[in-house]
């Protein structure tokens, strides 16, 4: 299979429509030849009984890859080697699948048991949950039809955190189920601007999540090893190299969309273009380029520079 061009991951996360859709069709397949690879190496009635789930999910939800982007199913797809995906898992997380559909937008779910939330806190859905979601949707759709398409089809569920610390908010998400969003503690920050915002970083990651199956970014396992940590040139956290390039795709597409939105959130902009006008992240990567797929260097530059060509002149007013 030839490796999808990194241009339309660029794409997709600066607003294309056509290039998000792409992207997660392209996940959706690639899930489903896994699929077959993992029925193909099941015993009968284990295969039947899974035929026969992904028959009904078709007929009820509009088609099956719904069931097969849900994030918990993908991960039992996605994270097993052929024949070693258990039947029996496999047919229960389908069947939690089938309340959604592919492409549609995110579902909420309260204290799904597949999540396991960082630190101490409760995940619950509550009554207020699909309004303030909205909120952001709205938002997203206002500026930009091209970002909320990429929020609608690379977010498959989002799940409302609650911690023991109410005065900390924000939004987090897991490489091993691509799709999940949670939302820490919205109950008490439920700013349109903020939804939006914690909606699109997670769906970026969602997106690079999509697009590293078929093309990972990088290609040496001991760079994710390494202890070596790097200042975020956005918020000032020490980062792990991983952590650094997928921040560099989040603030880019964060500064895009804000650009559309900049003369009622201009504050927003100036902090997603902060990074890239006062620092370099793009010759942070380049320190450890060796380690990446050829072409991510390059994306991360061409990305930094778009910036700095349109706002380099905010330089002392950035933040």
């Amino acid at each position: 299979m030839t490796a999808p061009a990194l241009s339309s991951f660029a794409a997709a996360i600066s607003g294309d429509e056509d290039a998000a859709l792409a992207i997660a069709s392209g996940y959706a397949d690639l899930l489903t030849r896994r699929l077959g690879t993992v029925i193909s190496a099941m015993d009968e009635p284990d295969r039947s009984h899974i035929l026969g789930m992904l028959a009904d999910i078709d007929r009820l939800s509009g088609g099956a890859l719904g069931a097969l982007t849900w994030p918990p199913v993908s991960s039992c797809l996605l994270s097993r080697q052929s024949g070693q995906v258990d039947a029996r898992e496999l047919a229960l997380q389908m069947h939690v699948g089938a309340t959604t559909q592919f492409g549609t937008g995110p579902g909420i779910v309260s204290a799904p048991s597949w999540l396991r939330c960082q630190g101490p806190g409760e995940s619950v859905a509550g009554s207020g949950g699909t309004p303030r979601l909205q909120l952001g949707l709205e938002l997203l759709s206002r500026y930009s039809t091209g970002t909320s398409d990429l929020v609608r089809l690379c977010t498959r569920v989002v799940v409302f955190q609650r911690t023991g610390r109410p005065e900390s908010t924000g939004s987090w998400s897991t490489d091993e189920l691509i799709g999940c969003t949670v939302l820490v503690n919205a109950h008490r920050d439920a700013q349109p601007a903020w939804l939006a915002e914690s909606l699109l970083h997670e769906a970026v990651h969602h997106c690079q999540g999509m697009f590293e199956i078929a093309r990972p970014f990088i290609i040496d396992p001991l760079l994710v090893e390494r202890p070596d940590r790097y200042r975020s040139p956005w918020t000032g956290t020490e980062l792990t190299a991983k952590s650094l390039i997928a921040a560099c795709f989040v603030w880019y597409a964060l500064a895009t969309f804000w650009a559309r939105a900049a003369d009622a959130h201009e504050p927003a902009l100036r902090r997603a273009v902060r990074g890239f006008v006062i620092g370099d992240p793009a010759s942070m990567i380049d320190g450890f380029a060796g380690a990446l797929d050829p072409g991510i260097p390059a994306v991360i530059t061409e990305l930094q520079d778009d910036i700095r060509g349109r706002y380099g002149s905010q330089r002392s007013g950035a933040g």
